[in-house]
């Protein structure tokens, strides 16, 4: 069931991940492709990738660092002059 945000609860997101890996295994399990076909499919690079992407997003929001990025950009969004100054002395030659 959905959230009124249009999101989905932790049940159903656990059920779908449940659906998926009982249907990997059915494949294997039927023979319909075998378990080195299955293990090839997998990019482990990607895998590992978005572990690492996890433990740092965990690690940042830890430390508040989601929270000042959030403030800080607000803060710059209402001083646009604060922006061109910026940018202005970033670009301009020495």
């Amino acid at each position: 069931m959905r959230r009124p945000d249009g999101h989905l609860d932790r049940g159903q997101r656990l059920l779908r991940r449940l659906i998926a890996l009982l249907a990997g295994l059915l494949l294997i399990v039927v023979g319909v492709i075998d378990q080195e076909e299955a293990f090839a499919a997998v990019d482990f690079i990607v895998i590992f990738l978005l572990a690492g992407m996890m433990v740092l997003a965990g690690a940042l929001g830890r430390t508040g660092f989601f929270t000042w990025l959030t403030i800080r950009s607000v803060w710059l969004a209402r001083r646009p002059a604060a922006l061109d100054s910026e940018s202005a002395s970033a670009a301009a030659p020495d």
